[in-house]
């Protein structure tokens, strides 16, 4: 029972903005190459739309990459995009077993810009298996309307970007399956994004990024709801390969941490790579005296046996060190493939294990179009 609980809070996929991390290792280290967004995922741009069909589609034709397949006119003062992801899921123990097909996401995002300034936001339905309900004081429910970001994005220079709104912290790889372990078991998972000043300096070899984070300031303050400072720096190595390292001290009203983190991505061979992300998490309730500590890993291993067709293979990994016998591991292998530009499919199967406990099957089928 203990386990099937860790496989629904921390595997069951409501998957966000797209961020193809895999792109490092063709050089394209810096996110804002294809993304407005420092962090990658959210709107692309025009060079990030044209990579799509060039680099990450099997097969393409001209105006495929643009938005809305080209139905929507862009402008220089006005981007619109979105997203459509639908989910068959499947988990089975051996106290449960389902077979779910649902809506995970469905928005539209617009910027509007004005000189080096622009403005991004969100509008969609919340998706998500029936009865979901999650988010801060689990004031978010299954097909009630969000705005899952809106923020202004300054352009203080060429090699900066300040950034003031509602949007995901930025901690570790940018993963899109924000249910993995390094996500939401450590407070990035779905719809935890929350008001941030950020900024971000780029350089030729790397970047660093420095965060304060005021937690949801539109509701009363929940228990839960944490407001933090945080550093990152990455640094590109050979140009096709990237390092990087975060910090991040939070409180909430019953309780803080620290956390560490380490993450990368490196080229193997022409055609494969490997991703891996490693943290560490030292919290504790403000009555304890002591807190808990856990170790939490991501590593996948990618090949591309042709132009927009991958297959990967994965291990997860979780144990709270200050307790005896929760360690959780979980491989697993996956293809995802882009048939044609903004287009995506995506399956993937994990076999979760508990010390003492027998494997618990979990796997899904992902179609999503970003415009």
């Amino acid at each position: 029972m203990r386990l099937f609980l860790i496989i629904i809070f921390i595997f069951s996929p409501f998957f966000k903005a797209m961020a193809f991390v895999e792109n490092v290792i063709h050089g394209y280290s810096n996110c804002i190459t294809c993304h407005y967004s420092p962090s990658g995922g959210d709107m692309l741009n025009d060079y990030g739309r044209s990579l799509s069909a060039e680099l990450m589609s099997t097969w393409s034709k001209d105006g495929a990459e643009k938005s809305f397949g080209g139905f929507v006119k862009e402008t220089e003062w006005m981007r619109v995009g979105g997203d459509l992801r639908t989910l068959q899921r499947y988990i089975d123990t051996p106290s449960f077993s389902e077979r779910a097909l649902f809506l995970m996401q469905a928005n539209v995002e617009v910027g509007l810009k004005y000189g080096k300034t622009m403005f991004v936001g969100t509008l969609g339905i919340v998706g998500g298996p029936n009865n979901y309900v999650g988010g801060p004081s689990d004031s978010i429910v299954k097909n009630d309307f969000i705005s899952e970001r809106h923020y202004v994005l300054v352009e203080t220079s060429s090699t900066s970007r300040v950034r003031a709104g509602k949007f995901r912290v930025n901690f570790g790889i940018n993963d899109p399956n924000h249910n993995r372990p390094i996500k939401r078991g450590l407070g990035f998972g779905s719809n935890s994004e929350v008001y941030n000043l950020e900024y971000t300096k780029f350089f030729d070899t790397g970047d660093i990024l420095f965060n304060l984070s005021l937690g949801r300031i539109d509701l009363s303050r929940p228990n839960g709801d944490e407001r933090s400072v945080s550093a990152k720096a990455s640094h590109y190595l050979y140009g096709k390969s990237k390092l990087g390292f975060n910090y991040l001290y939070g409180e909430a009203l019953t309780s803080r941490r620290h956390l560490l983190g380490a993450f990368g991505i490196k080229p193997l061979t022409e055609k494969s790579y490997i991703l891996y992300e490693l943290d560490y998490e030292d919290g504790k309730a403000n009555f304890q005296s002591s807190g808990l500590r856990k170790i939490i890993n991501h590593t996948r291993i990618g090949y591309e046996f042709f132009k927009g067709f991958k297959s990967y293979t994965l291990f997860d990994y979780q144990k709270s060190i200050s307790v005896a016998d929760t360690q959780v591991t979980a491989p697993g292998i996956g293809l995802q493939w882009l048939p044609f530009p903004h287009f995506e499919v995506q399956i993937e199967y994990q076999a979760m294990k508990r010390i003492s406990e027998k494997v618990n099957h979990f796997g899904f089928i992902m179609v999503h179009s970003y415009f």
